[in-house]
């Protein structure tokens, strides 16, 4: 993650409402692309399912780039946030009501119209957590566990009890997943859509094999070739 100078606040922040805020928006966020990629298998056709990645990933980095304008207007922070989930709330249901009731034929205006209306939630979404992640930058890495719901991210330290930063002067956060990463390249390809993470740990494609020593003694793994 990379450093970002921020401003100093004159309002005290109730964390414990800004951890709800970031946790239930991505958990909502997550649920409704989960459930594009299924109505737009069963409304259209199969592979329109992946679709849905595009949109979310569209409207997630629109809204991040939104959100600097919000931050800039005047008012309370939970007001805005409280305004803007209560307009995605809606959002929600006329995106799905547009998908749901498509019944001509599908053509280029049509699909144009589906795919900026269903974005339109993805860019609240969006804005709402980098909103919020902006205004907690000194707690970034329990906002960010609230975020990766499934990880145990923790700023990394140094012995000593300070932050430890990279040559670039950039943080890292460490995601410890205790079931294993299932879709790394997909992790790794939605880590570095967000602003902010400038690269990963995955390592992906950089070898074909892995020797890897421990008490029990040496292991030697070899990359597969997905079929």
């Amino acid at each position: 993650m990379s450093s970002i100078a921020v401003s100093p606040r004159t309002t005290k922040l109730n964390w414990s409402q800004l951890y709800l805020c970031v946790g239930l928006t991505t958990l909502a966020t997550l649920l409704l692309e989960l459930a594009l990629t299924r109505i737009f298998s069963v409304v259209f056709y199969y592979h329109f399912a992946f679709l849905a990645i595009s949109i979310a990933l569209f409207g997630l980095g629109a809204g991040g780039v939104f959100s600097y304008v919000v931050a800039d207007k005047k008012g309370n922070l939970f007001a805005k946030l409280g305004q803007l989930s209560a307009l995605n709330s809606l959002l929600v249901v006329f995106a799905l009501a547009v998908v749901v009731w498509q019944r001509a034929e599908m053509t280029n205006l049509r699909l144009a119209v589906i795919y900026f209306t269903t974005a339109l939630p993805f860019f609240v979404s969006g804005t709402i957590v980098s909103l919020a992640i902006s205004e907690g930058m000194e707690r970034v890495d329990r906002v960010y566990f609230f975020d990766l719901l499934g990880a145990q991210p923790t700023l990394r330290t140094s012995p000593n009890g300070s932050h430890f930063t990279t040559d670039s002067g950039h943080y890292i956060i460490d995601a410890r997943f205790e079931k294993g990463i299932t879709e790394p390249v997909r992790v790794q390809r939605e880590l570095l859509q967000r602003v902010g993470i400038i690269e990963t740990g995955l390592f992906l494609g950089l070898a074909d094999t892995v020797i890897v020593a421990a008490d029990s003694g040496v292991r030697v793994m070899h990359a597969t070739t997905p079929s």
